[in-house]
């Protein structure tokens, strides 16, 4: 894969603001390759072979790990993934997690997946067990338990394990790395807050967020998107957090195309036919309509269903007046 790292990742320029850190693209590369050297697809169309990560998720996964400070520790400490659906973030961020656990180079590792509730904190694991399920070298490095949705790693003393969504009882983890997935679904911060303040200990955490668009309301994600927007747009400055955010606005045209592939990096990959499914059904259903625009292109709507297509509230007249008489 011919990568350039000076490229932006969806208008975020990783160089602008590096806090003193360094990059280094042999590292950076290394971890790149060592998805398809180790890891396969476990699903589908794709199911037995090597994992290739696509061109976004590979330069995001070589900034994470190739940056470092002057101490040689990860520059990166946050990343938000802000993606539409079915574009591949919950399998690329299990092969994360599997670094995370065994290669990262960090003794007695805790690697945690989070989520507002346990099935959907488990889907993520799920994906790494399909890929340590399918290579040999892996398998017989990592011990795991489906019932308790627990890896180990005899090597380096470390666990991978998935959590329930009651913040009350993490107060003791000390995680080294942890993935919440699908913040839109968290209610309260708390299960977000216990992690992030847990990792105080670890000489190079990282917090992995995950989700597409929520609502237009006051919420905890919101107010991650909206600090991820600032320092994408150079408006804060935190160069510890990596924002990777894909999504159509608005003002943009959802009927286009173009729009469709600007905020879906995988749209090649996925089944586009089932893609335009949706869309027509969104054209033929107005309360449809911001279930597409939400789930398919990350724009935050202000209800989960529309009863009349906009572009017909638009047509109507704007001014009424009352019958002779009344």
């Amino acid at each position: 894969m011919n990568l350039d790292f000076h490229k932006p990742i969806a208008g975020f320029d990783p160089w602008r603001d590096t806090g003193g850190a360094t990059f280094c693209e042999k590292t950076a590369r290394a971890v790149i390759g060592w998805f398809p050297a180790n890891l396969k697809h476990g699903k589908d169309k794709f199911a037995g072979q090597p994992f290739r990560l696509a061109e976004w998720q590979a330069l995001a996964t070589g900034h994470l790990f190739g940056w470092k400070d002057d101490n040689g520790l990860r520059r990166f400490r946050k990343c938000f993934i802000y993606v539409p659906r079915k574009n591949g973030k919950s399998c690329w961020t299990a092969g994360l997690s599997l670094i995370l656990l065994m290669a990262d180079g960090t003794a007695g590792a805790e690697v945690y997946n989070a989520a507002a509730d346990y099935n959907q904190a488990s889907l993520v694991y799920n994906y790494a067990h399909l890929m340590v399920m399918q290579h040999a070298p892996l398998s017989g490095q990592l011990k795991t338990y489906r019932t308790t949705k627990t890896m180990e790693h005899a090597a380096t003393n470390s666990i991978y394990r998935v959590l329930s969504s009651d913040a009350d009882t993490k107060h003791g983890l000390n995680p080294s790395a942890y993935v919440v997935d699908e913040v839109h679904a968290q209610k309260k911060p708390d299960l977000m807050e216990v992690l992030e303040t847990g990792v105080g200990v670890r000489s190079q955490p990282l917090g992995i967020y995950l989700t597409t668009a929520d609502f237009a309301r006051p919420s905890p994600c919101n107010i991650m998107l909206d600090d991820a927007r600032q320092i994408r747009d150079g408006v804060v400055s935190d160069p510890s957090f990596l924002p990777v955010i894909y999504e159509a606005s608005l003002d943009d045209d959802w009927h286009s195309e173009d729009v469709w592939r600007a905020a879906n990096p995988n749209f090649d990959i996925m089944n586009p036919a089932i893609f335009r499914d949706d869309y027509n059904k969104a054209c033929r259903q107005p309360s449809f309509e911001n279930t597409f625009k939400r789930l398919r292109l990350n724009i935050q709507t202000e209800q989960e269903q529309r009863w009349i297509k906009l572009e017909d509230w638009d047509q109507c007249p704007t001014e009424l007046s009352a019958p002779e008489g009344e």
